[in-house]
């Protein structure tokens, strides 16, 4: 990992069933991050309420999601729109995520 390579990052998902869900059950998330000394956390099962609104809101940094359009349509609508910043880079990969 380089010196500016992140540490945790955060996900969360909708609770209809999904393949980022079913990657998450099965500790598949988990170990690919691990993998590049990424500690991966959920979001919707943190102690914080600060981060669980992030869900809504999108003001977590180093987050993403996989599910349904509303939650970021809300954010942008109210002006939150800090969230199409924030980038996932592994491996070659890079993309915004919501």
């Amino acid at each position: 990992m380089t010196s500016n390579a992140i540490s945790e990052i955060w996900y969360t998902r909708c609770p209809i069933p999904t393949p980022v869900g079913l990657a998450a059950q099965l500790g598949y998330l988990e170990e690919t991050f691990r993998k590049d000394g990424v500690t991966l956390n959920s979001i919707i099962d943190s102690p914080d309420r600060d981060v669980c609104q992030s869900y809504f809101d999108h003001t977590l940094g180093w987050s993403f999601r996989h599910g349904a359009n509303l939650p970021p349509i809300r954010a942008r609508s109210e002006g939150i729109v800090d969230f199409m910043r924030n980038r996932v880079e592994r491996a070659g990969f890079s993309a915004f995520v919501e």
